[in-house]
């Protein structure tokens, strides 16, 4: 069995794919504590508007996921 070489672009190719799951996993995570703690104000009432609203009403936790990388990547 031949030894597998790898060329340069693939190198590449990987640690681009690797570098872009870690962003979707945080913007997951983001949004995932965005909406628990969205739910959490509502008290089990749907809410009209816009669920992306501000930072400042969200608790120190979700404000932690804000300030992370993704406060250089999503506008809040």
């Amino acid at each position: 069995m031949p030894a597998m070489v790898l060329q340069t672009w693939q190198v590449i190719v990987v640690a681009l794919a690797g570098w872009l799951n870690r962003q979707q996993q945080d913007v997951v995570g983001f949004l995932t504590e965005e909406n628990r703690v969205l739910r959490e104000q509502l008290g089990g009432k749907r809410g009209f508007g816009s669920p992306m609203t501000s930072v400042v009403g969200l608790p120190p936790r979700a404000r932690l996921w804000a300030g992370d990388s993704l406060g250089s990547c999503v506008r809040l």
